[in-house]
């Protein structure tokens, strides 16, 4: 009996029947692809529990198709390592959207492009990438969704694609970041037309920006950026018409507004990351909203609502930029928002 009773206090001070370790996070039913310019590290978080895929922003490209960044990404790569140790796929992303120009002259010199094809290679296989995203945004567009030279480019970029992924080591994946433009916004002018069915055969995943539908140029609107109309006109085009598979297409979302300066004119229009809302509006009540006053953004029953028609209609998940723009708080967060929509499912 004295024995039994020593094991029943042994137990109570230090738990019977194994450890009491805590159990791992739960893994997103739907890709989580966030986008994280690296300038934002050390300094920034990175939440790596809520993600399943990080895409290091960016790897531009030199006018001579020299990788501009290299030095910088280096110095960060033990922070990759500890979030490819939890699982999370860590993709270099090449170009951006301030890289466009230099990146356009690129492409199309056979010289300059083979060097950049080739340095970005280099970078997967000496700094352990799990794969790379093309970022490529310079069209010309026009009132027939393409404009002078776009379709140059276009062969180019395919090729481009094509030549990635027959040289990336097995098991590497390839994706890109696409305009999410169609006819039915802006008039019928866009670069909704620049890209073939044919080219994303080669990519794992196509990631839709679909956000920036309005900003500071002439003839925007002032209006919300990055609606739920937009999000499913984007999806439906990009599987209907391109004829994407859904589980390839990962449908993006801002973490951020457009904040328009006057009603009269979209001129002038600048980005304020989510968080910031947050800060500028504290009486507002910013995270049930998708705008206050000339401010247009998407806060979290749109979120949620986004979440939903991916889970609801079977996309492959849900892209980001910036996660570095989003509330540090779980209660404010908008990706805390995903990750629950896919964890919950």
């Amino acid at each position: 009996m004295k024995y039994l009773t020593l094991w029943a206090l042994l137990c109570i001070l230090f738990g019977c029947g194994g450890t009491s370790q805590e159990e791992p996070p739960k893994k997103p039913s739907k890709i989580i692809f966030g986008y994280l310019q690296y300038e934002q590290l050390p300094e920034y978080q990175i939440p790596w529990d809520q993600l399943t895929h990080l895409s290091i922003a960016f790897g531009r490209t030199t006018e001579e198709g020299g990788l501009a960044d290299a030095a910088n990404i280096e110095k960060l790569l033990p922070i990759f390592r500890e979030g490819q140790k939890k699982g999370v796929k860590v993709l270099l992303s090449a170009g951006g959207g301030g890289n466009k120009t230099i990146m356009a002259g690129v492409l199309l010199n056979d010289t300059y492009r083979n060097r950049f094809k080739k340095e970005l290679l280099k970078a997967v296989e000496d700094w352990g990438f799990d794969g790379l995203d093309i970022d490529y945004e310079h069209w010309a567009g026009g009132p027939e969704g393409y404009g002078e030279g776009d379709k140059e480019k276009v062969a180019l970029l395919e090729n481009f694609y094509k030549e990635l992924r027959t040289e990336l080591p097995k098991g590497k994946l390839l994706t890109a970041a696409v305009s999410a433009d169609y006819p039915e916004w802006n008039g019928g002018w866009g670069n909704y037309n620049v890209y073939t069915n044919s080219m994303f055969e080669y990519l794992d995943l196509v990631n839709i920006m679909v956000y920036d539908f309005t900003g500071g140029w002439k003839s925007s609107k002032v209006a919300q950026h990055a609606s739920m109309e937009h999000f499913r006109m984007a999806a439906k085009r990009w599987s209907e018409i391109r004829g994407v598979p859904k589980e390839k297409i990962i449908l993006g979302v801002p973490f951020y507004g457009v904040h328009f300066v006057s009603a009269e004119t979209p001129v002038g229009a600048t980005h304020m990351p989510y968080k910031e809302i947050l800060t500028n509006y504290p009486n507002e009540q910013a995270t049930e909203k998708d705008e206050i006053g000339l401010l247009f953004y998407n806060g979290k029953p749109t979120m949620r609502a986004k979440a939903g028609y991916v889970n609801d209609n079977g996309y492959g998940g849900i892209m980001i930029w910036a996660i570095s723009h989003d509330s540090p708080n779980k209660e404010e967060s908008l990706l805390q928002v995903l990750y629950d929509a896919f964890t919950e499912h």
